[in-house]
């Protein structure tokens, strides 16, 4: 096995595969933004006191969210492109 070296991997459009297929020949969103987490319903919570109760995960969740959020803006705005048109 020395001596062999791997070529490497030759990128092939979609419709050199697949000529007739109904799929746009545009590459799907590569960064899409990040999901917001769902609020707990307040019946959600056990009462019990549990540690952490969901509303503390929830709100970890969010923070985690705005972080996530903010360098997935920084990155688009990095590469030029409109997010406007998300709705986010």
């Amino acid at each position: 096995m020395s001596g062999i070296i791997a070529e490497p991997a030759q990128t092939v459009r979609r419709t050199e595969i697949f000529p007739f297929t109904a799929m746009p020949d545009f590459p799907p969103e590569d960064d899409p933004p990040p999901v917001a987490p769902v609020r707990p319903e307040f019946d959600d919570c056990c009462g019990s006191g549990c540690n952490p109760c969901i509303f503390e995960l929830y709100e970890q969740a969010v923070e985690r969210f705005e972080a996530e959020y903010k360098a997935w803006e920084a990155r688009r705005m990095k590469a030029g492109k409109d997010f406007s048109k998300t709705g986010l």
